[in-house]
């Protein structure tokens, strides 16, 4: 199912993500009150996002609708298991090119664009 509707970290969605796991990756707290540009450095995602990569495993990427309080976006990362199950995890990506990584709405329109 997921191979069939998520063409690639920036497209495509599966209703099947809806189950999932999810876990702030913000050292324990919200990811929204985590402030410190330090402490949310030491915390980014990227080596997770490049694991995934490595593996090749499907994964979608999302930039939260709002920056937090350091001006930094909080991204939601969906990662589909062998199973079929899919772990969603929120916190920061330290180097991503966000031009072309979709804003997350709740009509899923933010889909990004499947042509690019």
């Amino acid at each position: 199912m997921h191979s069939a509707t998520v063409h690639g970290p920036y497209c495509g969605w599966d209703v099947w993500f809806d189950n999932h796991i999810g876990v702030d990756y913000c050292d324990g707290e919200p990811c929204p009150e985590l402030t410190e540009d330090h402490r949310q450095r030491a915390v980014a995602m990227d080596n997770v996002v490049n694991a995934v990569e490595r593996y090749g495993a499907k994964y979608r990427l999302w930039k939260q609708m709002q920056m937090n309080e350091t001006g930094r976006w909080i991204y939601n990362l969906y990662i589909v298991e062998p199973s079929g199950q899919a772990l969603q995890l929120n916190g920061f990506v330290e180097h991503a090119s966000s031009s072309h990584i979709p804003k997350w709405n709740m009509s899923l329109c933010g889909q990004g664009n499947c042509t690019n």
